[in-house]
């Protein structure tokens, strides 16, 4: 599979589960905190193969440098965002506000992904190379998410 459909797949994964979770109430704590460390999980697995693979291949091309370092850049806001959310009473509101933030920041960083940055790397990743790059990121993400488990 294409490195931009795996891509494309978990974020389509990840805002399922950010729907879920801003769905529930302060009175569904233990819900929501698995449901945040399963979030946390699969965010991690896929900023860290993404980082490894994706990013590390086009951060070499003038025509995504600065985007791929705008990009790693929110994949650093978003893991503080996430500690801080971890961090925050999961009863209070203060806690459903910081989580809504980090949704739409979340969101906002896979739009540019998928409509811009996925389209310029297309002009510099030959398909062949999308495809080794796709295999690559689902072992390292499969990696990435057993270390988290142990």
């Amino acid at each position: 599979m294409l490195i931009y459909d795996q891509l494309k797949r978990d974020h389509e994964k990840l805002k399922s589960m950010m729907n879920r979770l801003e769905a529930t109430t302060g009175r569904a704590v233990k819900t929501r905190m698995e449901l945040l460390q399963e979030l946390k999980t699969l965010l991690l697995a896929h900023t860290k193969a993404e980082e490894a693979v994706f990013y590390r291949t086009i951060l070499s091309d003038d025509s995504t440098c600065d985007q791929a370092l705008e990009s790693l850049d929110e994949h650093k806001s978003a893991e503080a965002a996430l500690a801080e959310i971890e961090d925050t009473d999961p009863k209070s509101d203060a806690w459903l506000q910081r989580f809504k933030f980090f949704k739409r920041s979340l969101e906002h960083h896979f739009e540019e992904e998928e409509k811009d940055l996925f389209k310029k790397a297309r002009k510099i990743v030959s398909r062949d190379e999308a495809e080794e790059l796709g295999d690559i990121f689902q072992e390292l993400r499969i990696e990435v998410i057993e270390d988290l488990g142990t």
